[in-house]
């Protein structure tokens, strides 16, 4: 499977966003992330997704909260990343439109690109083949 694909099925079946994080009740060096309503939620009233603590024990309260807010992060960064791929998907046909349709049918003299386009299109390549190679 491959990382989109990961995402989008934990999208669908996971705990839907947006989620958000507070120190836990019992120890202010511990955090909770949870799927958040309209309002932020009461003790009792909801579940956590994850009790958050530090690794070690050098600033576990700083530490905590940095981690409950990447994990809280978590339904923003997949819905980035998935209307990320569909930016991908429509440059390809953009670049392959451009290049198969217009270029190569209007050339004769063997140079696909003129000197203004290379650059862009190089770095047009090398970003959908990185990140291509990113969601593997």
């Amino acid at each position: 499977m491959s990382l989109m694909d990961e995402i989008r099925e934990n999208a669908k079946n996971g705990t839907p966003g947006p989620w958000a994080h507070r120190s836990y009740w019992a120890d202010d060096n511990y955090r909770e992330v949870f799927g958040r309503a309209d309002s932020p939620p009461r003790v009792g009233q909801w579940a956590s997704i994850a009790d958050v603590s530090a690794y070690d024990d050098t600033d576990e309260g700083d530490l905590a909260e940095v981690n409950a807010r990447r994990i809280a992060a978590v339904p923003r960064m997949e819905a980035a990343l998935l209307a990320a791929e569909k930016c991908a998907e429509a440059l390809e046909v953009a670049y392959n439109f451009i290049f198969d349709e217009y270029y190569q049918s209007n050339r004769d003299d063997g140079e696909c690109l003129p000197n203004n386009a290379r650059k862009p299109v190089g770095e047009i390549t090398t970003a959908l083949a990185a990140f291509r190679e990113a969601c593997k």
